[in-house]
């Protein structure tokens, strides 16, 4: 998005540090442009040419982009929060419930695909959301949200003290019951259908039961460790599994005795040693050893990234790229 503004790099560095309208502005219109692919694919506006929009009498501190209207941000300044339509320029003023989605303060926010609906939770404030379709802001009565889960017919709230759902027929807020929990400080989504809460209790969302212990469907684990969001490895007797729609499933990986170089990126998991990277697919069930060495310019441990082409091993001064096609 940098490239949109690059034009003016001679007058960046005095414009970031008065946070001037123009250049916020012409970078608010980047990151619109050419970030406004969502994981939903929805389509965007695409614009050619550069444009500056000026606000005069306005410092912006904030902007959020709206992903199931294309073209439009909400924009935060030090006066007022408004909807900005980026083709036309057109300013639509918000009230004060918007404020609610610019909060600096730790906060969790989602986009619900099933109703087009934005969801926003945090601590010390109840949950809210927008919705597109009637361009409205509710707020509804259960605070310190740290996790929202949107399924087809109900949105799950993960909150301090309880385990809440909304449900869309009725709109009406239900808690779940026999919450074994006095608190719930965190949550960590294993699949579509599994949480585990506080690292003690599983709960399953389809049948809203809390189990104790680390379960995939009936399958128990001794343990279990998260490696990003939505993808946990899980262990039972030596052996690695991970879980799909509530299933567990065994994985072939190779370092069984090493499970913190491993990671889930790009659709597969991945592990390596200082000589090779070994990767598996579960979607397919192929899997690939790929052997690479490092030259031993500095003591420094290197940090691996993987995309859909490509593993980055990075440390200071040294960036090695392995093409997954090639080996190379």
């Amino acid at each position: 998005m940098l490239y949109l503004i690059h034009h003016k790099h001679q007058h960046m560095k005095p414009a970031f540090k008065n946070l001037t309208c123009t250049w916020t502005s012409t970078l608010l219109l980047a990151a619109l442009l050419f970030s406004c692919r969502t994981e939903h694919d929805i389509p965007c506006d695409a614009i050619s040419e550069p444009q500056t929009l000026n606000f005069p009498n306005d410092t912006i501190t904030g902007i959020k982009v709206l992903p199931f209207e294309p073209g439009k941000i909400w924009v935060q300044t030090n006066r007022r929060i408004f909807e900005l339509d980026i083709p036309t320029g057109r300013q639509k003023p918000l009230n004060g419930l918007f404020q609610n989605f610019f909060y600096q303060y730790p906060e969790y926010y989602t986009t619900d695909p099933y109703d087009s609906l934005l969801w926003v939770g945090g601590p010390n404030r109840n949950v809210v959301f927008y919705d597109s379709k009637t361009q409205k802001v509710e707020e509804l009565p259960v605070n310190y949200v740290h996790r929202i889960i949107a399924e087809p017919d109900r949105v799950y709230f993960i909150a301090f003290h309880q385990v809440c759902y909304w449900d869309r027929k009725s709109r009406s807020l239900h808690q779940v019951p026999n919450n074994p929990l006095q608190y719930i400080q965190t949550c960590e989504v294993v699949d579509d259908t599994t949480l585990i809460l506080e690292r003690q209790y599983t709960f399953f969302l389809r049948s809203q039961r809390f189990v104790k212990g680390y379960f995939a469907g009936k399958y128990e684990f001794q343990g279990y460790r998260r490696i990003n969001d939505a993808n946990a490895l899980l262990y039972k007797e030596n052996a690695f599994y991970h879980v799909w729609k509530g299933e567990a499933e065994s994985l072939p990986l190779q370092m069984q005795d090493n499970p913190y170089n491993t990671a889930f990126a790009a659709g597969k998991y991945w592990q390596w040693n200082h000589q090779f990277f070994f990767v598996y697919d579960p979607k397919t069930g192929k899997s690939d050893t790929i052997p690479y060495r490092l030259t031993p310019i500095n003591n420094y441990s290197p940090a691996q990234m993987f995309d859909a082409r490509h593993i980055w091993v990075q440390r200071p001064d040294q960036l090695l790229l392995i093409d997954l096609a090639s080996h190379q």
